[in-house]
C-alpha cells in the first residue's frame, strides 16, 4: 500500500506504468536511443473570441465560438438562411404591418447608459405561508 493506493486497483495499475514508461524513456535517452513518439495528445487549441486554451473539438468549450475554419461554414449558412427568411418574410405586407405593431408596443428604447429595470420580486406561495403560522 503506497499513499493509501493498493497494488491491484486500476489507478496505482495507470500511475505505477506511466512511472515505469518514464524511466524507460529515460534510460534509453541516456543511451542514445531515439524513439518516435506520437503525441499523447492533440494541439491546444486557443478561441479567437475569449482566448479559453481548448485542448480539441470544433467549438470552444467557454463560449461556443467556432475553433476552425471550416466548422464556421455551416453556422455562416445557417444565418444566410435565417437572413432570406427574414426578407421573404418583410416582404409581405401584412407581415410587415405586423412586426412594426408589435415594435411599436414595446415602447421607445431606454436612453443610452441608463440600468435595465429591476427583475421582479417573487410573490410569496400560498402554501408556505400558511405553514408559517
Amino acid at each position: 500500500m503506497f499513499f493509501g493506493l493498493v497494488q491491484d486497483t486500476k489507478v496505482m495499475n495507470t500511475y505505477a506504468h506511466l512511472v515505469a514508461k518514464d524511466a524507460n524513456d529515460a534510460v534509453l535517452r541516456m543511451y542514445g536511443v531515439q524513439q518516435d513518439e506520437k503525441p499523447i495528445r492533440p494541439e491546444s487549441i486557443r478561441c479567437g473570441m475569449c482566448q479559453e486554451v481548448n485542448p480539441s473539438g470544433r467549438f470552444c468549450v467557454r463560449c461556443g465560438y467556432p475553433l476552425h475554419p471550416e466548422a464556421m461554414r455551416p453556422e455562416e449558412e445557417r444565418l444566410d438562411q435565417a437572413g432570406e427568411l427574414i426578407r421573404t418574410f418583410l416582404e409581405r405586407p401584412e407581415i410587415r404591418a405586423l412586426f412594426g405593431m408589435h415594435v411599436q408596443s414595446l415602447g421607445p428604447p431606454p436612453p443610452h447608459g441608463s440600468q435595465p429595470p429591476a427583475p421582479p420580486r417573487p410573490r410569496p406561495r400560498p402554501e408556505l405561508a400558511a405553514d408559517a403560522t
